[in-house]
């Protein structure tokens, strides 16, 4: 989870980053303001932190169409075997 909350935490210029994924999931503004000002935190582990705790309909497909559409596919290569128990509602990828 680290690799890949730091690859989706960086800023780039060109690539998108954790706020272009919040932004495609719908996350409201202020959940995107609190992930932010934190900056002892990762900004993608606190995403998926409140990820965890909203009533979305949000699996591990759901979230490799929204890493495709924002052109991430090096992320969803680094998903594969990665544990999601916490954050989503099912068990590995």
């Amino acid at each position: 989870m680290d690799k890949l909350a730091w690859c989706l935490d960086r800023k780039y210029r060109v690539i998108k980053n954790w706020e272009h994924l919040a932004c495609e999931l719908h996350i409201p503004d202020d959940i995107k303001t609190k992930c932010e000002i934190h900056f002892e935190l990762s900004p993608t582990l606190q995403l998926f932190e409140f990820l965890s705790t909203a009533d979305l309909e949000l699996n591990i497909g759901k979230l490799k169409e929204v890493l495709k559409g924002i052109h991430r596919n090096d992320i969803i290569k680094k998903l594969k075997g990665l544990h999601f128990f916490k954050y989503f509602r099912c068990c590995t990828v």
